[in-house]
This record gives structure tokens, sequence and C-alpha cells, in this order.
């Protein structure tokens, strides 16, 4: 048995040693697929490095994203643009430092349509994906012929392949990757120019906000370096 002094000893050291334990792996939500699901991923794991921060990501669909978040049961959300998101879900913050500029497009099998705007949805039957507020919520506005909101891309392209949509809308880069999957890239074509084009952001749960000016930082110094570029450069060209 150890004498009353040493267990004191012990006591105290595993105590201290207990208090230094590093703080938990910071989750971070996309609604994203590959390849954006990618790139941000990897630039996050730049910026909490830096932050000396362990990073946990991982992908969920797009609205429950957004909820676990604001909710408080993950960290952060990667990534949105605050002025949409923002009046629904009030307990998210923004980093003022944007992560990625991503084009919202619109995809075809018929190549007499032509969209080029919002408004030229409005006699199709359009498809778009749930969680994709910009989408969802320009769209609506429109009111298209016919409107779908589907769980899914994969859904929302095999619709459009059987003809029973006119017009799939998604981000530009998850589109075409997710065309690739389906193995129909020669029958489904991207229009030009993209419906938008924004700066998406990192958004935190308000308990962080203390680490919004660090995080911002952080961005910044990454896109100073060229860190983002290559990044982003090097994902895009992954088949």
């Amino acid at each position: 048995m150890w004498p009353p002094r040493i267990l004191i000893i012990l006591t105290l050291l595993f105590g201290a040693t207990a208090g230094m334990a590093s703080p938990a792996p910071f989750a971070v939500n996309t609604g994203f697929t590959p390849p954006v699901s990618t790139i941000f991923e990897q630039i996050l794991q730049e910026v909490f490095a830096r932050l000396g921060r362990r990073l946990d990501f991982q992908e969920v669909s797009a609205e429950r994203s957004l909820m676990l978040v604001n909710d408080g049961i993950d960290d952060a959300e990667c990534c949105r643009i605050p002025a949409v998101v923002q009046r629904e879900y009030r307990d998210l913050v923004a980093v003022p430092e944007s992560v990625f500029e991503a084009r919202f497009s619109a995809f075809v099998t018929n190549a007499d349509v032509r969209v080029g705007k919002w408004d030229d949805l409005k006699p199709y039957s359009v498809g778009t994906v749930t969680g994709w507020k910009i989408l969802v919520n320009n769209i609506g506005l429109v009111e298209p012929r016919e409107y779908f909101v589907l769980e899914n891309a994969e859904a929302m392209f095999r619709m459009l392949d059987m003809g029973r949509l006119e017009v799939a809308t998604l981000g530009y880069l998850s589109g075409l990757k997710t065309l690739q999957e389906l193995q129909l890239q020669d029958v489904v074509k991207v229009l030009e120019p993209p419906l938008a084009t924004r700066k998406l952001y990192l958004m935190v749960n308000r308990k962080h906000a203390a680490l919004v000016p660090q995080l911002s930082e952080i961005l910044a110094e990454l896109k100073a370096d060229g860190t983002i570029d290559r990044i982003v450069r090097r994902v895009s060209a992954e088949p």
C-alpha cells in the first residue's frame, strides 16, 4: 500500500496531467460532396493545424449539417453564404475571411434549353437538392413551371436523365463529380454562365465566437502564401 505522502503526490501529478489534456477535436460538418468537401477538409486541416487544434471533419446532408451546428452539437459548418443561412439559423457566426468561391450552375440534357439567370428558369421543370439554400430560395422565388427539391444529387441527375426534369441545379464542381460517378458526363451538360457565383464562409456556433478573429487571420495567411490556391488546383485536377 502506498504511504499517504506518495498518494498525495500521485494525486497532484495526475490532476495536473488531466488539466493539461488537449482540447477535444473541433467538429466541422459540410453539406457539400467531393470534390468541394475535399477542398474544404484540406484547407481546414491547414487552418486548425496552425491554430493548434485537431479537426474532426465529416460530410452530412446539407440541411442536417446546419442544424447540428446551430444547435451546438457540432462546432462549425463549412461553408455557407452568411446572409442566406443566418435568417433561419441564428446561432451561427460567420468567419469574415472567405474559404472558397463557388459557382452554382444549371445542368441540362437538351441543348435547346437556355438558362443564364434565375428568371430564365421560369418556363422549365427544375430540380435542386435540399439544403442548398441559395438554389432552393432563389428557384422558389422564380416559381418555375415545376419545381422539385430532391434529397440528393444522384436522384436529381437521374430524374434529369430520364426526362422528368429539364434543368438540374447544383454547385458546379459537385455537379461535375456526381455526373462522373453516374457516368452521365457525356449526356448532361453544364450551362454557362453560372446562375450565381458566391464566396462561402466558415460558420461557427456562437459559443466559439472568440475564435473567429484567429480563424479569419489564418485563412488570410493561407490565401497570401498560396496554400488555398494550391489545394483547389490539386483537388480540382484529380480524376
